[in-house]
């Protein structure tokens, strides 16, 4: 099957609008001190609202589905970020002197160390980092980049060969197979379906974070931008993924952590002034961090050309959060059982088929309306090193 070409540039107005939104946020960071914060939230409604011009203009210019699917998050992410460090955190000037060793930093300097930290979405290397980052690489430069090269081209390898896949038989991923309640109704060919997409869904979501996240760190460390230690593995180890907040907060990446948990906090007990530390504090911030997630991921959704009613991005995320608060209360009645003469490791076996079982009930909410799109998934593929190494092979 021929791989279809879609149409895919930066049109002029799409790079004037970014450069416009991060003209806006270097003002507010640099210009605007913390104490004006009437002023700083204006320039978050103002980069909001160029957000979503910016949004707008490359989904006229970028024809590829999966592309679009890509891009247009990564502006929100970029918007959450931006938000975060500019209400919540206050970045100015003077915070970039914590992790500088000069004791004056120029204007022009500070800008750049400002769009640094805009795009270091764990910030890592500061006193803000995220919670649960696995630790840093030690190597030096050399060692990096071709560790990284090699590992990269073997995680593009996969990813192209996953997206190299036949896809399902449509009535296998119709609405009423991604069924939540009505289970009982499914065959044992759409249960053992639902099961198998959905882990193969996440291994590819996870080998494409790889490779985004393992390229721009790699081109990053060639530029000098960064250096390698401030390069930590995107997941953690998937031997910790014996509960869902396990699976979301050690395993998972923590890229939206600090801006999702930054605005959530601020949220809670700023504007609804919830006292910290108290359940209802918990789980507020649990609900809106998925919620704005969950928006965020919906934008994807349309983006790659789902319709509004089908789109099941927010409804995912919302569903993570109530099955969180659900496996807390049952943690909570176990542990008021007192069953200590249960292995430890018997527990974490019940807990990795849980995790299987939520996210198998769960993911077919956003994962079917993406199948029933029909997109060709090897359009995602810049290029296509299977094709290549077939070729190579019948030689």
């Amino acid at each position: 099957m021929t791989t279809p070409v879609y149409n895919c540039t930066l049109s002029i107005s799409t790079i004037l609008w970014q450069s416009a939104f991060l003209l806006i946020y270097s003002c507010a960071i640099i210009l605007v001190p913390p104490r004006k914060k009437v002023y700083r939230r204006l320039s978050v409604v103002a980069l909001t609202y160029i957000t979503y011009l910016t949004q707008t203009s490359l989904l006229e210019t970028c024809l590829n589905p999966h592309w679009r699917g890509i891009g247009a998050p990564l502006l929100w992410i970029q918007l959450l970020s931006a938000s975060e460090l500019i209400t919540v955190s206050s970045v100015s000037p003077s915070t970039f002197l914590e992790t500088s060793q000069a004791s004056k930093l120029s204007t022009v300097a500070a800008i750049f160390q400002g769009m640094l930290l805009l795009w270091n979405l764990r910030r890592i290397g500061t006193p803000r980092a995220a919670k649960n980052v696995p630790p840093r690489s030690q190597q030096n430069f050399i060692q990096f980049v071709a560790g990284r090269f090699l590992r990269l081209s073997f995680a593009y390898v996969l990813l192209d060969l996953c997206v190299s896949a036949p896809g399902p038989s449509q009535h296998l991923v119709q609405v009423p197979k991604q069924t939540l309640w009505r289970l009982w109704g499914l065959s044992v060919d759409d249960a053992v379906f639902r099961i198998v997409s959905s882990i193969s869904f996440w291994i590819t979501v996870a080998l494409l974070l790889f490779v985004l996240h393992g390229t721009a760190c790699t081109i990053g460390v060639i530029l000098n931008l960064w250096q390698p230690g401030n390069c930590a593995p995107l997941f953690g180890s998937f031997r910790e993924a014996y509960s869902l907040r396990r699976f979301w907060g050690v395993v998972w990446h923590q890229c939206l952590r600090q801006s999702l948990c930054g605005i959530a906090d601020a949220f809670s007990h700023s504007l609804l002034r919830i006292p910290p530390g108290t359940l209802l504090s918990r789980y507020t911030r649990l609900t809106l961090a998925f919620a704005i997630s969950g928006a965020v991921h919906y934008a994807s959704d349309l983006a790659m050309g789902i319709p509004l009613q089908e789109a099941g991005g927010h409804e995912f995320f919302m569903l993570q959060a109530l099955l969180i608060m659900f496996e807390d209360l049952i943690q909570y009645l176990i542990d008021q059982l007192n069953l200590v003469n249960i292995p430890q490791a018997c527990f974490k076996l019940v807990g990795f088929l849980w995790v299987l079982c939520a996210l198998a009930w769960s993911t077919p909410t956003w994962f079917y309306p993406m199948q029933r799109l029909e997109e060709d998934s090897s359009a995602l593929m810049p290029f296509r090193l299977v094709i290549w190494i077939n070729g190579w092979t019948r030689v």
